[in-house]
């Protein structure tokens, strides 16, 4: 616990505003990569959604050909 309160690099004493203030801006960092994180699964999600439609849509329209093809 003491040891929170010492700069051990400089071997200084810190006040207890100093290292409440460090642990908020790491919380926030962390809450900022956190939340980076989840819009990058979800922007990975939606695009593996895109690129499922395009196949489907590939795949009806070869479908569609192959049926004209047959008609003729």
């Amino acid at each position: 616990m003491l040891s929170q309160f010492l700069d051990l690099k400089k071997k200084t004493p810190r006040s207890r505003r100093e290292v409440e203030r460090e642990e908020e801006v790491e919380e926030k960092r962390r809450g900022r990569e956190e939340e980076e994180k989840k819009r990058s699964e979800e922007r990975g999600r939606e695009e593996k959604r895109r690129e499922e439609k395009r196949r489907e849509e590939r795949e009806e329209k070869k479908e569609e050909r192959e049926r004209e093809k047959r008609r003729d």
